[in-house]
């Protein structure tokens, strides 16, 4: 998803909604955001047919982001050899660091000698080389994520150039032409969610775009396909 991102081809991310308890909320039908207030904090409230408030909520905890805050991305990196025995927050700030989404560099440099990997959990702040702003926050049910929105999320496998979805073994019934990008969500979903909100739950979940990376080096404004539709 790194590689996704920096390559200008995904936008938006999607995160489970939880309750006050921790737990997955799978009530059917339709909610709307309100965002919190000194009082009540975060809710989300029924909708009817007509998408006017039942009266009825679910307080839920915060997303991750809402619009106007920065993200900033975690991912798997390694400091200098120097710096092994060191933690993450004992390493000064601007010191050399690794990326291993950029695989084997090819440089010649030889003051920077790669040490061992560091995971992202483990990532500060002033280390990550991807911070855009949040622009939009939606809820949805999981399953109900389209193509378009699916290829914004970055979600393509190919092989020899070729869709593999007949590896996803992904549940669409449609040819695998029409579904290749949300064969593709499956299967990444599934690979990091297969055990605590697995794809046949259609938990609700937080749909958050951001500014999409453009490989000149300049970031664009965009929200989910669907929103251009």
């Amino acid at each position: 998803m790194v590689l996704a991102y920096l390559a200008g081809r995904k936008s938006v991310t999607r995160r489970v909604v939880k309750d006050r308890a921790g737990c997955l909320i799978r009530t059917p039908g339709n909610f709307r955001i309100s965002y919190p207030d000194s009082q009540n904090g975060f809710t989300l409230e029924w909708l009817d047919a007509d998408g006017e408030p039942t009266g009825e909520h679910i307080d839920v905890r915060p997303p991750p982001v809402t619009p106007g805050d920065t993200i900033w991305v975690k991912e798997t990196w390694r400091a200098d050899i120097l710096f092994d025995n060191l933690s993450p927050k004992q390493i000064f700030e601007y010191t050399p660091i690794k990326y291993e989404a950029d695989g084997a560099s090819d440089s010649e440099e030889t003051l920077f000698s790669p040490g061992r990997i560091r995971q992202s959990i483990f990532m500060r702040r002033w280390m990550s080389r991807i911070v855009t702003p949040c622009v939009s926050l939606r809820v949805e049910r999981l399953q109900d994520i389209t193509e378009s929105d699916a290829k914004a999320e970055g979600c393509t496998l190919y092989k020899d150039g070729k869709p593999i979805f007949p590896l996803c073994n992904a549940p669409f019934n449609e040819p695998p032409e029409k579904c290749v990008h949300r064969a593709s969500f499956y299967k990444v979903w599934q690979t990091l969610n297969a055990n605590r909100a697995p794809w046949d739950s259609n938990p609700w979940v937080w749909v958050i775009s951001f500014r999409q990376f453009s490989p000149t080096g300049r970031t664009k404004e965009t929200t989910p396909a669907s929103y251009q539709e």
